[in-house]
Parts: C-alpha cells; structure tokens; sequence
C-alpha cells in the first residue's frame, strides 16, 4: 500500500467528526490535526473557508477527503458552497462531479 493510501485508511471516515457544519480529524490522543471550516450565511449558502491538515498528514489526502465529506453533508441538507481557501478551490476544479453543489457566488452573500 502506497504511503498516501495508508494516510487515508488510518484517518479514514470512522476519525472524521462532524462538528455542526464543520469536520474535525483527531489522532490518538485526541488532540485537532486536520479540520475543515464552514459558516451558513443568511441566505442559505455554505461557505467553505478553511482547510488546515498537519505537517504529518499532509500528501496523504485527507484534505481532499474533508472537503468531500462538506459535499457530502450540503447534498443531504440542499446547501449550495461557496468555497473559500484556496485548498477547496483547487478540489472543486479536480473533481467537476462536485458542481452540483457549487454555488454562483454572484447570488451568495458573505
């Protein structure tokens, strides 16, 4: 197994925790090394605004995987993303499957 895939198996979909609209991963001892923040505006659209993962899990697509975790919970719950950080900008342009929930920023309101 490639050094990316056993990042991704160790901090799979069981360490990811849904905080409100935000995601966290913990490690062992439970302390914050990867997480994802959101903000709901006024009108209904999900802002994504933040990515941050550890030195030690960086290359190891968690990133990727929160950011897919927010699309995940804005299709369950109708949200429309604003993506923000330019992590989630850059996702949103490798995975075209994300579009539906992409939102035309001309109607979003920060």
């Amino acid at each position: 197994m490639s050094q990316a895939n056993d990042g991704v198996a160790r901090w799979g979909d069981d360490k990811i925790e849904r905080n409100g609209v935000n995601f966290i991963v913990r490690d062992e001892n439970g302390s914050t090394i990867a997480y994802v923040t959101n903000r709901v505006s006024e009108d209904g659209y999900l802002w994504l605004e933040h990515t941050v993962v550890s030195s030690q899990l960086r290359g190891h697509g968690i990133g990727g995987r929160l950011v897919q975790k927010v699309v995940e919970m804005a299709r369950n719950e109708g949200l429309k993303i604003v993506p923000v950080c330019s992590f989630a900008v850059a996702e949103f342009k490798k995975h075209p499957e994300y579009h539906d929930v992409l939102a035309d920023p001309a109607n979003a309101s920060s």
